[in-house]
This record gives C-alpha cells, sequence and structure tokens, in this order.
C-alpha cells in the first residue's frame, strides 16, 4: 500500500475503504472511526494538487484577525505556519 499511496492520512483512507467493503459484505451493522494526521506541519500532498492552486491565483484575507467578541474556540492561531511560508 505504501507505493501505491505514500502520504500517511492517503494510507488510512485506502485501509478505511477496504475495512468498510468487507464489514458491507458481512451484512452486519457496524461502525467505523477514522482518525487522519493532516493538516498539520509539515504540510505535505502530491504535487498535482499545487498546479490546482498556482500562487499567482491564491490571495490572503485582507483581515487576518478574528471578529470582535468570536468565542477563542473559534478562532485557529496557527502561528507555526509563519515560518513556513
Amino acid at each position: 500500500m505504501a507505493e501505491e499511496h505514500p502520504l500517511p492520512d492517503m494510507q488510512i483512507a485506502s485501509a478505511a475503504v477496504e475495512q468498510l467493503k468487507r464489514f458491507a459484505e458481512s451484512g452486519n451493522p457496524f461502525f467505523l472511526a477514522v482518525g487522519f494526521m493532516k493538516p498539520h506541519l509539515p504540510f505535505r500532498c502530491p504535487s498535482s494538487f499545487f498546479d490546482l492552486y498556482p500562487n499567482e491565483s491564491v490571495r490572503l484575507p485582507d483581515n487576518p484577525f478574528a471578529p470582535v467578541n468570536m468565542p477563542e474556540v473559534g478562532f485557529l492561531h496557527c502561528y507555526s505556519l509563519m515560518h513556513v511560508f
């Protein structure tokens, strides 16, 4: 599987699909929880994804601040991103 999908989340998704197929064939009720690792630094994705969003087409928001009185839980502080770009 690692040769087909070198990224961990793609490996997890492929394994989950295989499990779903097995469970579905059994005809019994089931629950499958699947956890993914991304997005976390470092950001990694297939290079073909970058072709979908050329740098010149990406526009950052004019206002990077959270709205006034917004609950703290509703705003993601990505200070580590400052060192990526």
